[in-house]
């Protein structure tokens, strides 16, 4: 059974924005998101726009995990998803709980912040998945196919999110939020391992492309962070 594209189309609609952004951050640092994250995060008003980014993240990896083919579901994909599905939940009730120390001027701010902010991230989740995907379709078929999407995209977010989380654990407003964080990037770090796990199991010939791959997953994030960036001045 062919993987199941469907419930990924709503990320497609906006793929034609990438090109703009791409021109716009071509000279961005690499250590612009090291410089970036901590101010967000100490912030009370870009915190809440940026935690609303994240639970978007986290939901996207429950529709990849779920648009596998149903013969290839597993108890362990399907954790993965439950696991993914209650930190998206986290980081949006983290979200509202931040709403209410802002004051009304603020909360104009943050809706306008967090439009922008959640576009540039559908973006970036756009770029990653329409490229992984090709990949894929290029390098292997049926089940091959379907379980290399699944392990190599769901690798390339899970780092991701190894690398934003810890600054909410150092950086975040409340202690409430810190320790929570906290909890969650030991999920996150058993799931970057499990996805190695799988990674490795598929060959030698596949598990080549997962250092190619984490370049494409790295200037997706680039121009992410640069838009993000721009909107949090």
């Amino acid at each position: 059974m062919a993987f199941n594209v469907d419930i990924f189309t709503q990320f497609l609609y906006n793929s034609r924005h990438m090109n703009t952004e791409i021109e716009q951050t071509q000279e961005a640092g690499k250590g612009s998101s090291q410089e970036l994250l901590p101010r967000i995060f100490a912030s009370p008003l870009y915190s809440v726009s940026m935690l609303e980014c994240l639970s978007r993240i986290e939901y996207a990896g429950v529709n990849w995990i779920l648009g596998m083919p149903p013969e290839l579901m597993n108890a362990s994909m399907h954790h993965h998803a439950q696991d993914e599905l209650h930190h998206s939940k986290m980081m949006a009730d983290a979200a509202r709980t931040g709403r209410k120390v802002l004051s009304a001027d603020e909360l104009k701010i943050e809706n306008r912040m967090t439009e922008d902010a959640l576009a540039a991230t559908e973006r970036y989740l756009t770029a990653i998945f329409r490229k992984y995907y090709r990949k894929s379709v290029s390098v292997a078929e049926g089940s091959t196919f379907s379980l290399w999407f699944y392990y190599s995209l769901s690798l390339a977010v899970e780092r991701r999110l190894i690398r934003i989380y810890p600054h909410v654990a150092s950086k975040g407003t409340t202690e409430a939020l810190r320790t929570m964080v906290k909890k969650l990037i030991h999920d996150e770090k058993e799931h970057f391992n499990a996805m190695e796990d799988g990674v490795g199991k598929m060959g030698p010939g596949l598990v080549a492309l997962i250092e190619e791959m984490q370049g494409v997953e790295e200037e997706a994030a680039k121009i992410w962070m640069s838009t993000l960036e721009r909107i949090y001045s």
